[in-house]
């Protein structure tokens, strides 16, 4: 195909059959697989959430429980502003305020905001991401690396 004259008598623009049926098969794989990594990356996600929730029983869960996507956790903290968070496990977990297009930014999260929640309480929010390449191991890292900002919410929810 292409443009030009052609190539091997064909006409411009000819698709190759071989290419469009191999093309048709990657897809059809990709979504076989979609669903199996989608389903791994949403036990993960829970595994996580479970992990954090036994050091700190008030962690807040933003979004519905089981209707997200997978591989998407907000959370928060109580009494642990979101900055704080971040900056206890800068580099060992991909983490953030809220959309990548708002880095940077200090405000709440206005996805946290909309869903009806007070400032303080949406200046809490965290997102972790969750990928394919995600393995269990990472899980129980990111629970270590989030206990001692689980454990002092959880302190600070008891003396109040």
């Amino acid at each position: 195909g292409g443009g030009g004259g052609g190539s091997n008598n064909t006409r411009p623009g000819t698709l190759s059959p071989a290419l469009a049926a191999g093309f048709g098969e990657a897809c059809e794989l990709t979504a076989e697989e979609q669903l199996a990594d989608s389903e791994r990356i949403l036990a993960l996600t829970q595994t996580l959430c479970h992990g954090l929730r036994s050091v700190c029983p008030n962690l807040q869960l933003f979004g519905h429980a089981t209707k997200r996507v997978a591989g998407n956790l907000s959370i928060g903290f109580p009494g642990i502003p979101a900055d704080e968070v971040i900056a206890t496990v800068r580099g060992e977990l991909a983490i953030s305020t809220g959309a990548a297009c708002a880095s940077g930014t200090t405000e709440p999260s206005p996805v946290l905001m909309a869903l009806g929640l007070d400032a303080e309480t949406a200046a809490t929010g965290v997102r972790i991401s969750l990928g394919r390449f995600t393995t269990r191991d990472e899980i129980e890292r990111a629970i270590t690396a989030l206990t001692p900002i689980a454990r002092m919410s959880a302190r600070r929810a008891r003396a109040r």
